[in-house]
């Protein structure tokens, strides 16, 4: 257990006890079982991070760790978030639609603000690598410059992300930055204790994309293993500042949406990637690995032990503030106070003319006047039309706030009536039947509306 987080694996069993949360986790057969005690409120917990595939979990201690505000992250074999408990928050709905509504002339500035931080990042990491480790005997000519040339590439592509046209115009981009910066790891050794019974490729830093897989998952060497497991715990601790920042997580800027994940947190992770690389090498190359911190699987995959998770894991707690810095800077772009998002009508109130505003960040919102004060003894008299505008009648009769409204109504009950009659709506002509079995049994326009229709649909497209 460390200040913030509890990593637990093997058989788990959580209970409640007098208020307490009581962990009793380990492998039961080989001994190795392991307590933990936590009270409310001073625990210092805010993140649990589960390795295992059997135990129990109770109600009761569920609902103590959503009255803690802890999140809970349950991880694959290989580092992977199977899935993640993040205390739920309610989140505006004026941001949600903003979110979902935003386009490319909104989002291009805040994808390009993120990739731009993260190389960035990126460089710096680069510096403090050549800086802190370029008098060790591993350390070559070749590497100072696999890193000037990662650092030039990466600032040459900095400067296109503000011209790219498109989002996938900034992923290559991205993507040939991020080819430049792993080269410049790759052949780092790390330190082991009997390193002759080990595989080669454990014996260094190999490179980001996995031999078994094409991509980081299922890592055949220990740091890109260990840095999945710390992508992961930074993926779940994305999502909850976005919670806690009041903005969807599933709304993605520049990561494609997917069903099974939340595209604005691998957004938001981006320029906190490097700094993660940055904690974990450091981690690595200072200490002596045993035999046992590790093992392979029969396919190959490099599987970290327990042992080095719990201390993994909790190097991404460091970078608590910065992740809330940069969801929270985000954020600001769809909570700005200053745009001001109303119901177009309000009961008792006389809708006054929009008129359109332009806010700092991009966005076209609708500003709605203040509207004219409105006496007691008229309130009673308001009403409301159903196109959703208020207005005070003229008479007794008046339904309306205008002609065209009435017009629109009448051709609403005119359609209705047609079609509960089994005619055309449009024209009020007899409909023909349509043929018992077929996908539709019920016919929208008569042949001739349909034909009418289409021929002018048509000549519009074209």
């Amino acid at each position: 257990m460390t200040d913030d987080v509890l990593v637990v694996y093997g058989h788990v069993e959580f209970n409640i006890r007098s208020g307490k949360l009581q962990v009793n986790y380990g492998h039961p057969l080989n001994g190795g079982v392991k307590h933990a005690s936590l009270d409310r409120g001073t625990n210092g917990i805010n993140h649990l991070v589960v390795l295992t595939n059997s135990g129990q979990l109770t109600f009761d201690a569920l609902k103590w760790f959503i009255h803690q505000d802890m999140a809970i992250t349950f991880l694959g074999e290989y580092g992977d978030v199977l899935s993640s408990f993040v205390p739920d928050k309610h989140i505006s709905p004026v941001v949600k639609r903003r979110q979902a509504t935003a386009d490319w002339s909104i989002n291009k500035p805040l994808a390009v603000g993120l990739l731009r931080d993260k190389l960035t990042n990126q460089r710096q990491t680069l510096t403090w690598l050549r800086d802190t480790y370029q008098g060790m005997s591993w350390w070559t000519a070749e590497r100072y410059k696999r890193i000037d040339n990662a650092k030039r590439l990466s600032e040459a592509r900095e400067t296109g992300l503000f011209m790219s046209p498109d989002v996938d115009s900034l992923r290559v981009l991205e993507a040939q930055a991020a080819a430049g910066y792993w080269q410049c790891f790759e052949g780092i050794p790390l330190l082991f204790r009997q390193a002759g019974k080990l595989p080669a490729c454990w014996q260094r830093v190999g490179g980001r994309s996995s031999p078994k897989t094409g991509g980081p998952r299922k890592a055949v060497d220990p740091f890109n293993a260990g840095l999945n497991y710390c992508y992961a715990v930074l993926e779940t601790m994305v999502k909850k500042s976005c919670i806690s920042q009041g903005i969807d997580p599933d709304f993605g800027i520049f990561h494609a949406d997917r069903q099974d994940r939340a595209s604005l947190v691998f957004d938001l992770m981006e320029p906190i990637r490097p700094e993660v690389d940055k904690l974990l090498l450091d981690w690595m190359l200072c200490r002596k690995f045993e035999l046992r911190d590790f093992f392979e699987t029969r396919e190959g995959v490099c599987k970290v032990g327990p042992a080095v998770i719990k201390e993994v894991i909790p190097l991404v707690g460091v970078l608590e503030k910065n992740i809330a810095a940069v969801v929270k800077e985000f954020a600001r772009s769809f909570k700005n106070k200053n745009i001001i998002q109303k119901p177009m009508w309000a009961a008792g109130q006389v809708c006054q003319e929009a008129k359109p505003k332009s806010c700092k960040d991009g966005f076209h919102m609708l500003e709605m006047k203040e509207p004219e004060p409105v006496r007691e003894e008229d309130t009673a008299a308001m009403r409301v039309c159903f196109c959703g505008k208020g207005f005070k009648p003229a008479s007794v009769r008046q339904k309306f706030c205008s002609g065209r409204c009435l017009d629109t109504a009448k051709k609403r009950r005119q359609r209705l009536a047609r079609t509960e009659a089994g005619k055309c709506p449009q024209c009020g002509k007899p409909m023909p039947e349509a043929a018992a079995g077929t996908y539709k049994e019920t016919l929208s326009y008569c042949r001739e509306c349909k034909g009418y229709y289409q021929e002018k649909y048509r000549e519009e497209r074209m």
